[in-house]
């Protein structure tokens, strides 16, 4: 649930350099009577490397067992509760691993792995104000913190669709008056207040999924996204034709890639985030890889598509005519354009921001859009999407051809 960072400080000590665990910048006062603690307690780091260890196995009980050693030798080993909160919030102890969080953020007070699991526990025991609560203190003692401003973004939606869009609002306003040029605290009051932007505030998706990409696809899962596979399987429903040249707009780590190949005689992908190409790039399935933003890419390229997949990628714009343009603009004769957009409440106007920090489209004006880009819709269907706030993200999935 947090990374492990006690081998940070273990191969510090070993070296007899005490340098600051919390704050790389500039030393700590905290950091080095902790260190200097851990360093009379030569016993406590053995514990917590053992407990490194049987965490690695997937032992994570006796992982646990062993950081609850080593904080019994040396309790002022900051690191050591840290791990250990992260070990008993894995293993769903959530009120222990909270007081285990709160103890080592008393010894060391920017400890980011506490900070990070001290506000994803609490939302794990229904908690939600006091979470969004504190993951604001927390980004206000580690600005640059961008998992912490993700955690503090959906803290607010939470609070929101727990039933309190005051105190959400408010809680945003204090982030948005802490750091006003915050791209994403920018865009998350927008989606509280119910403004409508046209696009998000610039850099928001870019920083958004640089920071969640390692875990992108675990994410994912946890809210049982369907969307790349309904949309896959209902492009290769209609597409019948191989040997095509394929672009998978907005194509994150390469859910699609595995379902596009076989198809392709050439497969690109093309993503805002160079943190999501990097993962993409692993699977080896692309021709090419462009770390680009959706419509710039379009409107750039002399290469023609057979087919262009947006999957889960319109619903973070809200004026769609651009890359509609733009991507029948790149398409060969009887080109296919596959793309979901989010049917999550009833739109007043062409396109809503919800306080999801996503987009609702109407369909009316996404019809309007394609047709005034020449493209005809040829399939239609809706189908949930994710889950999220306890409840299914209905969705469009629409196919439209280029006439």
């Amino acid at each position: 649930m947090g990374r492990c960072v006690s081998g940070q400080l273990a191969s510090t000590v070993s070296h007899s350099h005490i340098r600051c665990a919390c704050v790389r910048e500039r030393p700590c006062s905290v950091c080095y009577s902790a260190a200097a603690i851990v360093m009379l307690h030569p016993v406590a780091i053995r514990h917590l490397q053992k407990a490194e260890r049987y965490q690695a196995a997937g032992d994570l009980l006796r992982a646990a067992q062993h950081c609850e050693k080593a904080v019994r030798i040396a309790p002022n080993f900051a690191i050591a509760h840290a791990n250990l909160g992260s070990l008993l919030l894995a293993q769903g102890h959530y009120a222990q691993g909270i007081k285990a969080c709160i103890q080592a953020l008393r010894l060391q007070p920017l400890n980011d792995t506490a900070h990070r699991n001290l506000v994803t526990a609490l939302h794990k025991l229904g908690q939600h104000s006091e979470a969004a609560t504190v993951a604001l203190k927390s980004v206000q003692l580690l600005p640059a913190d961008t998992i912490l401003h993700d955690l503090l973004s959906h803290s607010l939606y939470r609070v929101y669709h727990a039933g309190q869009p005051a105190q959400a609002v408010m809680l945003a306003e204090a982030w948005l008056k802490f750091q006003p040029a915050l791209p994403i605290a920018q865009h998350t009051l927008a989606s509280l207040r119910g403004s409508s932007p046209p696009a998000p505030a610039a850099g928001y998706v870019q920083a958004l999924f640089d920071s969640m990409a390692a875990s992108y696809d675990e994410n994912m899962r946890q809210i049982e996204s369907r969307t790349a596979d309904v949309l896959s399987t209902n492009y290769l429903q209609i597409e019948t034709r191989h040997d095509l040249n394929i672009l998978d707009l907005g194509c994150g780590t390469g859910a699609l890639a595995p379902r596009l190949r076989p198809k392709a005689r050439y497969l690109a992908g093309v993503d805002l985030s160079s943190g999501m190409i990097e993962v993409a790039c692993k699977l080896s399935l692309y021709d090419d890889l462009y770390t680009s933003e959706g419509a710039s890419f379009l409107m750039g390229t002399q290469r023609r598509f057979d087919g262009i997949i947006a999957a889960d990628v319109l619903c973070y714009t809200g004026d769609l005519k651009t890359i509609m343009t733009a991507a029948a603009a790149t398409m060969s004769h009887d080109g296919i354009l596959a793309f979901s957009v989010e049917a999550a409440a009833p739109v007043v106007g062409s396109y809503m921001l919800m306080p999801s920090g996503r987009y609702s489209h109407n369909l009316d004006y996404v019809f309007s859009n394609l047709d005034e880009a020449g493209l005809k819709p040829v399939q239609h269907t809706t189908a949930h999407g994710r889950h999220e706030f306890s409840r299914p993200v209905e969705c469009h999935f629409i196919i439209a051809r280029k006439s």
